[in-house]
């Protein structure tokens, strides 16, 4: 519910280690928490992946990615992978205009690079290390499509994505106690997000479920809705009480990962309107 306080490490990690899966868990475990565990909020942009991935990797035996096509998307038959196979690399769009976060500082005036010792040095503090930490690399090179991680680098059909949403919401996948609890809010009344709060001062703040993104209208009207955004504009959602699910994939970067990009905002609102008429 990204209220570990392990947004970042404390310093930056070099250039390719975001590909050493046992590097970055090391220095993820060693970090001193930016928070005391449970007492905030703060969207965990990359390390969310490696916290969760290797929870899973230690109950299961394997990687999140392996755990992912064994037990969901290859029973599904969708294209959604972490670690994509070489064989699928030939399928995958060139992202466009993405964010260079090697220069994400020169787009904040007057903010400073890391490292950081407190999240009180500088007000965008939280966003720049929870960007700039764990540095990816080329985002269409091999490299970075073959690798691990798993909030950053899903490559996905938006029919892949939708699929596994939509055995989300039919419940093909948990059943009805856990759907309830993935989606019931783990954030406090009008709490803040440290991260997003830090690049959209006075925005709406995010609510969180357990790892997803509940509604506040970019989903459609349904506030029971819950899905995710991925990095450029991409979103995608599942409505339960409508038997709906949704997938946006762009490889123009855009929005960020909250749901907010009007590409995404149009086509749900004529999902929408479509369900409605197909109602009437």
């Amino acid at each position: 519910s990204h209220r570990a306080g392990l947004v970042a490490p404390r310093r930056p990690l070099p250039a390719g280690r975001a590909y050493d899966w046992d590097a970055v868990c090391a220095t993820l475990a060693a970090t001193e928490p930016w928070w005391p565990p449970g007492t905030a909020q703060g969207y965990h942009a990359v390390t969310f992946g490696y916290l969760v991935g290797e929870v899973v990797r230690r109950i299961t035996g394997q990687s999140l990615g392996a755990f992912l096509r064994s037990e969901i998307t290859g029973p599904l038959g969708a294209r959604v992978f972490i670690g994509t196979p070489e064989e699928e690399h030939a399928s995958c769009a060139d992202m466009v205009g993405q964010l260079d976060e090697a220069r994400l500082a020169e787009q904040f005036p007057g903010a400073p690079k890391p490292p950081f010792t407190s999240l009180a040095d500088h007000p965008l503090a939280v966003l720049m290390l929870a960007l700039t930490s764990i540095p990816t690399g080329d985002v269409n090179s091999a490299a970075y499509r073959s690798a691990e991680i798993p909030a950053g680098n899903a490559h996905a059909s938006a029919h892949g994505l939708a699929t596994v949403y939509g055995a989300l919401a039919g419940g093909r996948l948990v059943g009805p106690a856990t759907l309830e609890a993935m989606r019931r809010s783990q954030s406090l009344p009008g709490e803040p997000d440290l991260t997003i709060d830090a690049l959209a001062p006075g925005g709406a703040s995010l609510r969180w479920g357990l790892g997803y993104m509940l509604n506040q209208g970019q989903a459609g009207p349904n506030p029971r809705a819950f899905g995710h955004g991925g990095a450029g504009g991409s979103y995608a959602f599942a409505d339960p009480e409508n038997r709906l699910s949704y997938a946006y994939t762009m490889n123009r970067y855009g929005g960020g990962t909250t749901g907010t990009d009007p590409r995404n905002g149009g086509l749900v609102a004529a999902v929408y309107r479509a369900l409605e008429q197909a109602r009437s």
